[in-house]
């Protein structure tokens, strides 16, 4: 199964703070709803919001031992360098083939 997520800037919801309570409440929902549905390929535009709460998600059960994938949908090669201080490089960094990515998507 593959899923997209694709949602609401920080501003819209719960702020710039990732570790607020409602932000990991919806991280653990999306963790739910993921093995719920045997997802093996999960997608993120990589937006601040929920966009990166779901791509920690998926990490979150890569590491946890699931057998799933996170791809970032990159809008640009540059892109990890302008947002280098919220962790997206982190992020994008240890996805699915990004060691080998030259294009604006990567795959965790």
């Amino acid at each position: 199964m593959i899923i997209c997520v694709t949602g609401h800037r920080p501003d819209k919801l719960y702020g710039y703070d990732l570790t607020d309570p409602r932000w990991q409440d919806l991280k653990n929902i999306f963790k739910e709803k993921l093995i719920e549905m045997k997802c093996t390929n999960a997608i993120s535009g990589m937006a601040l919001g929920v966009d990166t709460i779901f791509a920690l998600a998926v990490l979150e059960l890569k590491k946890e031992g699931h057998p799933i994938q996170l791809h970032c949908a990159l809008p640009c090669p540059e892109q990890c360098k302008k947002m280098e201080s919220c962790g997206y490089c982190k992020i994008s960094g240890n996805s699915y083939g990004s060691e080998n990515s030259k294009s604006c998507s990567r795959s965790l």
